[in-house]
């Protein structure tokens, strides 16, 4: 019934959300209508006379819209890429936030605001984050659409990622910092402080329950994405290897003398010069992170996860090498990058002991 309306009178009609992809409308009376992110990809709109409908977020990439009347018309964040439509209109969306007929131009658009450090995907490929300069952008990857721009970032934001399900997304900036954003909203959900240099590389796991961020302070944090608590914070120094809690708790791999120590006051105490006295050192099987129930785990039986895992958080890590596991990381990155594949909470306390260089 819809794939030929011309003419037909939809004055007032709801059709959010509907798809009318192709759809014929050649002469329609839609004053009034409710339009609202329907798509109306390559849809023939010649004639149409859209007097006070409400157009926001609608795709009208290749739609025809030559001398359709627009008196009145919501154009927010419409999609025009490859439309037939007048000028004026195309001036009117563009200012709204829409994506002009040609598609580079609201590339032009967004790399001319700052240059372009980081970009990301998500949602399949649907929706496209762009760092440029202390904002985030998130582009519609279809039509080109900006659908907002967040700010909040003082410094330059350095890496960007998308949780898995795409609902989140965390940046790294130069401030030492990392902020996790909602996606639909774009509100704030947390920021991440304790890197005392730059965060040029920040990546989710796959359950998306923890985020990594990496710093030139030669240190990766893994973070708890429910209530933004530091859980565990890993680092590679020279031939030694250590994972520590927030709270002091430790457990190391190699010679950390001289490198690392706990300090009361002004007395430095070098690893294990208190285990007598103080519950410092985590005794193998005992885990470093609170423990997740089974089914939030994945298993390390799933070798592709690895890769990815390895990939979203080497880039830009000054401590650590940037090559895959099994070619040899020095332990820091080792640890961090079978934590990310999946090897869980459960399987983390042996992880120094167990990720020797092969």
């Amino acid at each position: 019934m819809l794939d030929r309306l011309p003419g037909a009178d939809l004055s007032g009609c709801d059709l959010s959300g509907v798809r009318l992809r192709g759809v014929s409308l050649r002469g329609a009376t839609l004053c009034g209508a409710k339009l609202r992110h329907a798509d109306l990809t390559k849809a023939d709109l010649t004639d149409a006379d859209l007097t006070g409908a409400d157009l926001t977020g609608a795709k009208l990439t290749g739609a025809k819209l030559m001398d359709a009347r627009f008196d009145g018309t919501t154009l927010a964040r419409v999609s025009l890429v490859g439309a037939s439509v007048d000028p004026l209109v195309e001036a009117r969306a563009v200012a709204a936030g829409g994506a002009p007929v040609k598609i580079g131009d609201a590339l032009l658009c967004m790399t001319l605001a700052a240059p372009t450090s980081a970009v990301a995907f998500g949602r399949g490929g649907s929706l496209l984050a762009a760092a440029c300069g202390r904002t985030v952008w998130l582009v519609d990857a279809e039509t080109g659409v900006v659908l907002r721009v967040l700010q909040g970032h003082t410094n330059e934001v350095q890496s960007v990622a998308f949780s898995p399900d795409g609902s989140l997304l965390a940046t790294a900036s130069d401030f030492n910092t990392a902020c996790l954003w909602e996606v639909d909203s774009g509100r704030t959900r947390a920021t991440f402080q304790g890197h005392e240099s730059t965060v040029p590389s920040v990546a989710f796991s796959p359950d998306g329950s923890l985020l990594a961020t990496g710093s030139a302070d030669g240190t990766t944090r893994l973070w708890d994405v429910a209530d933004g608590r530091c859980v565990l914070i890993l680092v590679a120094i020279g031939e030694a290897r250590v994972a520590f809690t927030p709270d002091g708790r430790y457990r190391s791999d190699g010679d950390l003398r001289g490198h690392f120590w706990h300090a009361v006051n002004l007395c430095r105490f070098e690893p294990g010069e208190l285990d007598e006295y103080l519950d410092l050192r985590v005794p193998e099987g005992i885990p470093l992170l609170p423990p997740r129930p089974p089914e939030a785990l994945v298993t390390p039986q799933h070798p592709s996860l690895l890769p990815s895992a390895v990939a979203g958080v080497s880039v830009g890590l000054a401590a650590f090498a940037t090559s895959a596991l099994a070619l040899g990381l020095p332990y820091g990155a080792a640890a961090l990058a079978a934590t990310l594949a999946g090897v869980g909470a459960a399987a983390v306390p042996p992880l120094v002991h167990r990720l020797r260089r092969r």
